[in-house]
């Protein structure tokens, strides 16, 4: 199965996945004492978001002091330095005459989302996605989005990484209510991302399924986020399964793309990039919050939102979710 962007190019509170419910519940049970380790205390730098994608126009000024570090982990031996696995500064690059073709702006765009949502942003590119000499695309596999999760694992520390987001994603599923496809890199590593208080974020799609979701959003450990319009509206297009879509954020927005030109972005990839550009801010703002504090002050505030058929989901709202969280603190 190969990857594809993800681009359009109480009713008090929607219940939560019983699988994510379950695990939000147990990690609970020592977020106090998860709050106060000393690991967590001599953290220094500030949190850093790592996105998964096609590769960035790194020259961009918008870039400058925001993209910390680049790491290229291809199926194909087309990394610079003709392997498939290169690190530190060029290795997810653009050339030019590539970044304007096959959709390769897609990082660009996504990086440049992200960064507009907030201005102090910290983050690293890693390239999943090759291009020939002819800059044609190059077919990704899913075990290779578990090698660059694994990067993640090995480097949080170092960069100190709090969340992914990755807007890619497949809709090639398994017959029958267990739909979700096996990788187990894949699951393995998001597991223990999530255990290590990293929030792994993923588009839900956009094929207007309403039964189903992508994967790798589909795996229950990851936050699946769905797109709604400028009116809080479900996006007709936006893939929905009520057990796993954890949140909803504004899939149309103003991104920068190949060469540095304005360009219109829609789609769950949109809504991932924002989602997880607020878990950073949330953390940043309180670095002891453990995970599961976080994505319950998340996943239980924000409003509720709803397509034409009245099937609803919780928009993701860092106010909101900043308040509920302190709230709890002083009481």
């Amino acid at each position: 199965m190969l990857l594809q962007n993800r681009v359009h190019h109480q009713l008090l509170g929607a219940p939560l996945s019983p699988h994510k419910f379950i695990g939000a519940l147990l990690a609970s049970a020592v977020a106090t004492l998860a709050a106060f380790s000393p690991a967590q205390a001599e953290v220094t730098l500030p949190p850093s978001l790592v996105i998964i994608d096609t590769g960035i126009e790194a020259a961009l000024p918008i870039f400058q002091s925001h993209l910390i570090y680049e790491v290229c982990i291809l199926d194909w031996y087309l990394c610079p330095n003709g392997k498939n696995f290169q690190e530190g500064p060029g290795t997810a690059t653009l050339r030019a005459e590539v970044s304007n073709t096959s959709g390769f702006d897609h990082g660009t765009q996504m990086a440049s989302i992200a960064l507009n949502q907030y201005s102090d942003l910290r983050f690293i590119m890693i390239r999943i996605v090759a291009s020939n000499g002819y800059g044609n695309r190059m077919t990704v596999t899913n075990e290779n989005v578990g090698r660059a999760l694994q990067w993640v694992l090995d480097n949080r520390e170092k960069f100190n990484i709090r969340a992914v987001s990755m807007s890619q994603g497949q809709h090639t599923l398994l017959a029958g209510s267990k739909y979700c496809p096996s990788i187990p890199s894949v699951q393995k590593n998001v597991v223990q991302l999530k255990g290590a208080g990293v929030g792994v974020f993923f588009p839900t799609g956009n094929a207007g399924d309403k039964k189903r979701i992508d994967w790798p959003a589909c795996i229950p450990e990851s936050i699946a986020i769905g797109a709604i319009n400028e009116d809080d509206v479900i996006a007709k297009y936006s893939n929905m399964d009520f057990a796993l879509t954890d949140m909803y954020a504004i899939g149309n927005l103003k991104a920068v793309g190949a060469g540095g030109l304005p360009v219109n972005s829609s789609g769950t990839s949109v809504s991932t990039q924002v989602a997880a550009v607020q878990w950073i801010e949330f953390v940043t703002k309180h670095p002891t919050a453990a995970y599961s504090q976080v994505f319950m002050a998340f996943r239980t505030s924000g409003k509720l939102v709803f397509d034409p058929d009245f099937r609803f989901g919780r928009k993701i709202d860092l106010a909101s979710a900043l308040a509920k969280y302190e709230s709890r603190i002083v009481n």
